[in-house]
């Protein structure tokens, strides 16, 4: 005998919270590419200067007075910047919104009852 059960998969979360949490969450994963596409370039650098017969330190002390590592402090303090903010975002919504949508689904749950209740009183008439 086999039983149907269904299970409703109903998140805690609202809509809006969970697009803040997947933007958060893309501009994260976009900011780490990014970083490492970054960091791969100051390696190629390094590298090619080294060939030529630069020492490491020569090009790392140039590197760092000069725009690339500038850029690489830039990268990572927008994008984490950017991907915090949109996860506070998330929490601050959800926080905010949490009283109103409890509300909202315990009055459809007391309207349910109510109709639940009304159909069985009006079955006992019939009887």
């Amino acid at each position: 005998m086999m039983h149907d059960i269904h299970i409703k998969n109903r998140s805690n979360y609202l809509k809006s919270t969970l697009i803040l949490l997947s933007a958060s969450g893309f501009v994260f994963i976009t900011g780490t590419v990014h970083l490492l596409k970054h960091l791969t370039n100051i390696l190629r650098t390094v590298s090619l200067y080294n060939a030529i017969g630069l020492s490491q330190t020569e090009v790392l002390e140039h590197l760092v007075h000069s725009y690339s590592l500038l850029i690489l402090v830039q990268t990572l303090a927008v994008y984490i910047g950017l991907s915090s903010l949109l996860f506070a975002a998330a929490i601050i919504n959800q926080k905010l919104a949490s009283p109103a949508f409890e509300a909202t689904a315990s009055a459809r749950a007391e309207k349910d009852a109510l109709e639940a209740a009304t159909v069985i009183l009006a079955l006992d008439k019939f009887e």
